[in-house]
Order: C-alpha cells, then structure tokens, then sequence
C-alpha cells in the first residue's frame, strides 16, 4: 500500500518523524491532491452544450475533475476557446469598431468560481454549466445561504455576510495569483496590439515555438490575459493575439518582470 492509499484508508498523513501524525485538512485534500472526489465525491464541473435548447434531446457534456483551481481554470479555458463568440461591429463614423460578447469571459469566470468556492461539498452533485444558444446557466448546490433572500436578489441588493467555506475562499484567492507565472507575464508586457505567434517570439527572443506554446501562450489564454482574433479558426495562418479587458486591470498590478529563457 502507497502513503496515498494509506492516507485514503486512515484519513491519516503520516509526516516525517519528528513532526507526529497529522490529519489533513479539507481545504488541502481540495487543493493538493490530485484526486479531491475520492474524499468528497462529485467534485467535478460538468459542462453541458445544449445546441437545441435545454429541452432538447441533443446535448454533449465534457467533465472536469482534480484540484479545484486546476478544474476551474480547466473548465474556463474550454468555455472560452469553444462557446464564447465575439461579434465586431464597423461603424462609418468612426475608426472604432463595436464588440459585442455573446457571454462576457469577466462574468462568466466571476460566476464559476464563486460556484467552486460557495458549493456544499456535502452535497454530492456536481457544479453544472448549462449552455444554449441564447442563455448560461451555472448550478451549484445547495443554492445561495438561507441568509439571502430571493426579494434581495431581485433588486440586487444582496450582501450575505456569512460564507460557506472560507478557507477554501483564502486559498483559492492565493492560487489564482500564482497561476500568472513569470513567462505569461512576461507576455503580457510584450504583447502590442495584436501579434502573430512569430512576432511574440521575436518580441520575447525566443527560438522555440513549443516552449513558447506551452509556457507562455496556453497559460496566457487559460488566465484569460490574452485572446485570439480568429477564436473560431485556432489553427488559422492568418491568426493573430491580443490582451483581453481583463488584462488592463491585472497590469496595473503586476509590473513587468522581464522575459524569461526557460
């Protein structure tokens, strides 16, 4: 038996002498573990494309499990590159064009994870994104605090002052942070206008594509810092990337760090 299967058996982690025998606590078997569920089952978000209407019989679903800030950021980056649309409208009286989101990233992402970090994880359902046409609809069990009130809702003018789990809400803010790595920033502080992946290399002199994908682009777009302007057409070789809105009230709080080689 393995120190994690010991663990699951005991509900015990033995740590090194000459610390003595501790129990773990919730918020580090959701957080560090690479399987929460097996601890608290139906950790997981489901999300489910209903491309007739929720009534209808045609649907698919994808599931996301493990490490609850690795789910979330898992789950958002699916939702952005598959089910988020950008519609851009030119004006003759002026250079500026219109964009118009089908469903803004901001209050997307602010809903999911308020969705993780509110749920009962007594409850065993899982968190469900519901997606149509026209509509999203986030369901997390067992619903807002019996201190909110449907009326307060209605006029939206609810400010609970209970929370549900504030460690997990703690730590969640920690781990969010520490998702921005050094190279994303770095990224980000190059990124001028819209660029090709070539131009970005170049800014942040670098030579090896790969690396550049899966250190600082794959990253930058899952931390919704940075778009593509063709998100229908991934692999297109006219695509181009841009800083996100998001992005212009992340930079004023992380200065630049310079590019790293790595």
């Amino acid at each position: 038996m393995n120190t994690y299967d010991a663990m699951l058996s005991s509900e015990r982690l033995r740590l090194p002498s000459p610390i003595p025998l501790q129990t773990p606590i919730n918020v580090g078997l959701l957080f560090f573990n690479p399987e929460p569920w097996r601890f608290f089952p139906v950790t997981q978000i489901d999300v489910v494309w209903f491309p007739d209407g929720p009534g209808g019989d045609n649907f698919t679903e994808k599931i996301f499990r493990g490490p609850i800030h690795h789910m979330a950021r898992e789950a958002l980056g699916y939702i952005r590159r598959n089910y988020l649309d950008e519609t851009v409208i030119k004006h003759r009286d002026r250079a500026e064009a219109t964009r118009v989101e089908n469903f803004p990233y901001d209050a997307v992402e602010e809903a999911i994870i308020n969705a993780i970090y509110h749920r009962s994880y007594e409850e065993r359902e899982p968190i469900e994104v519901r997606i149509g046409v026209d509509e999203m609809v986030i369901l997390s069990y067992p619903g807002p605090d019996r201190s909110v009130q449907l009326e307060q809702l209605r006029v939206g003018r609810a400010n609970p002052r209970r929370y549900r789990s504030p460690p997990i809400i703690e730590a969640g803010t920690d781990q969010v942070t520490d998702q921005v790595t050094d190279q994303v920033t770095s990224l980000v502080w190059v990124l001028d206008g819209e660029m090709s992946r070539k131009a970005m290399l170049k800014a942040l002199d670098l030579a090896h594509s790969a690396h550049f994908r899966e250190a600082y682009l794959v990253p930058a777009l899952s931390a919704g810092l940075v778009e593509m302007t063709l998100p229908d057409r991934p692999n297109s070789r006219l695509q181009k990337y841009r800083l996100t809105k998001k992005e212009r009230t992340w930079r004023v709080k992380n200065p630049p760090r310079g590019p790293r080689h790595g």
